[in-house]
């Protein structure tokens, strides 16, 4: 819908223009007179000259002040309130094999496999060792999840010793935004569990009430990795040792497995992730939003016509 603005600046212009070439006939007139020459086609010229420059300025004009016409359309998308819950526990810097990529950067790849897989997922990403850690609330944006990832997640990113997946899981649960149709936790771990086995059932048994279902997928090796120390320089020095003796982790896939089991959701290993991925887009809602349209079209034509008019004034030598 053209403005009031809009319409008051290009009478205004209108106007001027008229005043302006209107004078300059006078004087071309007068001009003719005195140097004899034909008046009839002077005023032709002019005529000619006067109404095309008229209409090249106000179409300029109107190509630089018409009103951009903001539409809403109403599109269709498919999404899910999905949240990483990552272990940031010592063992997950464990690497297989050393001098490797340790187990957390395997997991913060993963994260943005599932992102780049779903761009419209609501995504939140929390921490956990024995304690659980908010990292990122609630966004669909795409760069403010990459960036927690590549710079806020990290080991001992929650500062306290050990892993609990039953606080973790259980805190998680409560986390979802409220009216959410689509609850889904990425559990992100090696598996391996301080904490006591009925918390785990209670967090579980919570989890189902809220219908949250979880992907749980195991990062590490099933036979052991040791956990390697780096100096500031990046230097290996040692592997953790606990009394003389190295510590080894393990990859425990029964927990991870009957923790998907108990909520409805699926199991998958690091490297495949094919029936993860299959089961959080059989899990996304559809869902509408109004996306704004600005349609710059009447500018585009008033900018065409005016370099099309230019251009026939200097062929034409007006």
């Amino acid at each position: 819908m053209i403005t009031s603005v809009f319409i008051w600046l290009s009478a205004i212009i209108v106007i001027l223009l008229i005043l302006l070439f209107y004078s300059g006939f006078r004087k071309r007139v007068k001009i003719a007179r005195i140097l004899g020459i034909s008046e009839k086609e002077t005023k032709r010229n002019h005529l000619v000259r006067s109404i095309s420059g008229v209409f090249l300025i106000v179409f300029l004009s109107l190509g630089f002040l018409a009103p951009v016409i903001k539409n809403y359309k109403e599109t269709v998308f498919y999404t899910s309130d999905v949240l990483f819950l990552i272990d940031e526990s010592r063992s997950m810097a464990a690497e297989e094999p050393t001098g490797t990529v340790s187990r957390l950067e395997r997991s913060k790849a993963v994260m943005v496999k599932f992102s780049k897989a779903f761009t419209d997922l609501d995504v939140s990403v929390y921490g956990f060792t024995r304690e659980v850690r908010s990292h990122l609330y609630w966004t669909p944006d795409y760069n403010d999840f990459l960036r927690t990832v590549e710079q806020v997640v990290r080991i001992e990113g929650v500062p306290t010793n050990g892993t609990d997946l039953g606080k973790a899981i259980g805190g998680a649960s409560n986390y979802f935004p409220d009216g959410s149709e689509s609850k889904i936790i990425v559990l992100l771990s090696d598996g391996e569990n301080n904490g006591r086995e009925s918390d785990l059932r209670e967090a579980l048994d919570l989890a189902r009430q809220n219908n949250v279902k979880i992907i749980a997928i195991g990062v590490g090796d099933r036979k052991g990795a040791n956990i390697p120390i780096y100096n500031e320089r990046g230097q290996f020095v040692n592997f953790e040792a606990i009394s003389g003796k190295r510590v080894v982790t393990r990859l425990n896939e029964n927990t991870l497995r009957q923790i998907a089991i108990s909520t409805n959701g699926v199991y998958a290993a690091e490297e495949n992730l094919e029936e993860a991925l299959e089961f959080l887009n059989d899990n996304l809602v559809e869902k509408k939003r109004q996306v704004l349209t600005q349609d710059t079209l009447l500018r585009k034509i008033f900018l065409v016509l005016s370099l099309i008019l230019l251009f026939f004034l200097i062929k034409t030598n007006w």
